[in-house]
């Protein structure tokens, strides 16, 4: 906790009358007021608080699900289709290594028997 100290005298009055400028900042924060409470009572944004007040603490908030391109369907073809690709070029690689080896020491025929 911060400790201000403030000298004597200081203290600011309490303003006798109220002024346009001080009544157009009333307005102001009472409409920035209705606007968060436009805000907060918006099923989206209602549904993601209750899911973070019923979280325990030290754990993430699950918050509900938003439409996205990437969800898991996606990300399970894109790993079988890298996967496929990894397979395929993998096998490409070996069976050209394998003719390489064949080539380079044929093998021959033993007729001693």
């Amino acid at each position: 906790m911060v400790n201000i100290s403030m000298q004597e005298g200081s203290i600011p009055s309490e303003p006798t009358e109220w002024t346009e400028e001080d009544r157009r900042s009333v307005q102001a924060l009472r409409e920035q007021l209705r606007h968060m409470r436009e805000v907060m009572n918006d099923s989206e944004y209602a549904d993601s608080l209750a899911a973070m007040a019923n979280t325990p603490p030290g754990k993430k908030p699950r918050v509900p699900n938003r439409a996205s391109v990437i969800d898991g369907s996606f990300m399970s073809f894109v790993f079988i289709f890298v996967f496929t690709v990894i397979v395929i070029v993998s096998f490409y690689a070996f069976k050209n290594l394998y003719h390489a080896v064949l080539k380079k020491f044929p093998t021959v025929q033993h007729t001693e028997l």
